[in-house]
């Protein structure tokens, strides 16, 4: 099972009639696990992170902590919850650094 998904195994592994052992069968890779995220997203109300929400969670971020406090950290997880507020499914690692980072002008 690919790293992060214990916490999930373990909530699933306590829902009826679902055995821990049971989970280990489950094809954590390819189609079927896009699909059911997909749906799993769909039936909770989140949707994918476009391009245009991508400007809005750099834009927000930086205004409100980037300029203020000028940690990474701080603002990775202003970022993380705005995604939970406006029910974005989260980017992954590396969108989410990107973002992050255009917090900041270059040089």
């Amino acid at each position: 099972m690919p790293k992060g998904l214990a916490r999930i195994h373990g909530h699933v592994a306590k829902q009826p009639k679902t055995s821990a052992s049971s989970l280990g069968l489950y094809d954590w890779t390819g189609r079927s696990i896009e699909r059911h995220r997909g749906e799993i997203c769909d039936h909770l109300g989140f949707r994918e992170c476009s391009v245009v929400d991508a400007d809005k969670l750099t834009y927000r971020p930086a205004v409100s902590v980037a300029h203020a406090e000028r940690i990474p950290e701080r603002v990775r997880e202003e970022l993380l919850k705005q995604c939970r507020q406006e029910r974005i499914e989260l980017p992954s690692l590396g969108r989410i650094t990107r973002i992050v980072r255009s917090c900041w002008p270059t040089r």
